[in-house]
């Protein structure tokens, strides 16, 4: 559309510039004209002061024979005479029709001069008015544009307040099919959105009676769904396909089911980094363990017997008494 507006601005301004173009190339054409009928009118004025003249040698001379021609007749003048006078008014005759005829062809010339005058000035006007059209013709295109341009940018701004941004960057993984047309209520979904994960992560849920067992930075043992692995309880260093984890969040709440959600992060220690994105994709189900405290195989064995819970305090079995507890009645 900006387009289309620069092209109508662009032949409008070349036809200003034609109009003067046509204004300036039509005057000097009248101006060239006009200097030719006066100069036609000039020649002809010189021509007929001539006449004049030429009409009164006329008249003298054909007076003069006219006199002669009586005393001839009456046998005064010898007829030698007479045709000398017939000779000279003859001649004063011829030059006076030559006259006329110049002056018979200097008003036509002259008339001819206007002629072209009126030619030139017409052709002249019409070319600018031709340009001057033209030019009222691209304000007025020019002028549509503008008005085509405003109601789209008022669409555009329209259509910009209805626009949905989605609150994190993803690929679109489902898409429900609407109607042309269909009008959706408030809390359709419109689009699911799989986000983009530059950090792999791990939730888990942990029952409310293991709860009190969690503590941020513990480590957690995983098992991924798709890669095969093998899993002895109790000998995490001996388990086969399993990752290790960081426990970096523990919900303060449950979900409304007794189960509380903590979050794994990788073990930036661990060597074995987690599957790459080909085995390893949002959503995979994955199971995991909890890494409590290192202790003695013994000491495991004692614990179970007595059925003391898994963690004593924070410093066990660190510096456990050397004698047993007792035991309760």
């Amino acid at each position: 559309m900006q387009t289309k507006l620069d092209s109508a601005i662009a032949k409008k301004d070349a036809y200003d510039q034609n109009v003067i173009g046509f204004t300036e190339a039509g005057e000097f054409a009248v101006k060239a004209a006009t200097e030719l009928v006066e100069a036609a009118k000039a020649k002809l004025d010189g021509k007929q002061k001539l006449l004049s003249a030429y009409e009164a040698r006329e008249l003298q001379a054909r007076l003069n024979y006219e006199r002669q021609k009586s005393l001839f007749d009456s046998g005064i003048k010898p007829e030698k005479e007479i045709e000398k006078l017939k000779k000279e008014w003859d001649v004063t005759k011829a030059e006076l029709q030559s006259v006329h005829q110049e002056v018979a062809s200097l008003t036509n010339e002259l008339s001819a001069k206007e002629n072209e005058l009126e030619e030139k000035r017409r052709l002249a006007q019409t070319k600018i008015d031709y340009a001057r059209a033209m030019q009222q013709d691209a304000i007025g295109s020019a002028a549509t544009i503008r008005k085509e341009k405003r109601e789209i940018e008022v669409k555009l701004a329209e259509l910009s307040r209805l626009t949905i941004t989605a609150p994190r960057d993803g690929t679109i993984f489902r898409m429900p099919v609407y109607e042309q047309g269909q009008t959706i209520k408030e809390g359709d979904s419109i689009i699911t959105i799989v986000p983009e994960a530059t950090q792999k992560a791990v939730e888990l849920w942990v029952p409310g009676n293991d709860m009190p067992l969690v503590q941020i930075g513990q480590e957690v043992r995983l098992q991924f769904e798709g890669w095969p692995a093998v899993q002895f309880p109790g000998w995490p260093s001996v388990a086969i396909g399993t990752f290790s984890g960081k426990v970096t969040n523990v919900d303060a709440t449950d979900n409304g089911k007794g189960q509380f959600r903590i979050l794994i992060l990788p073990n930036e220690n661990d060597k074995n980094q987690w599957p790459s994105d080909r085995y390893l994709r949002q959503g995979v189900r994955v199971n995991g363990w909890v890494m409590l405290c290192n202790v003695s195989l013994g000491y495991e064995m004692w614990r179970q017997l007595n059925g003391f819970p898994v963690i004593i305090s924070d410093e066990a079995p660190a510096k456990l008494s050397s004698k047993p507890p007792k035991l309760p009645k």
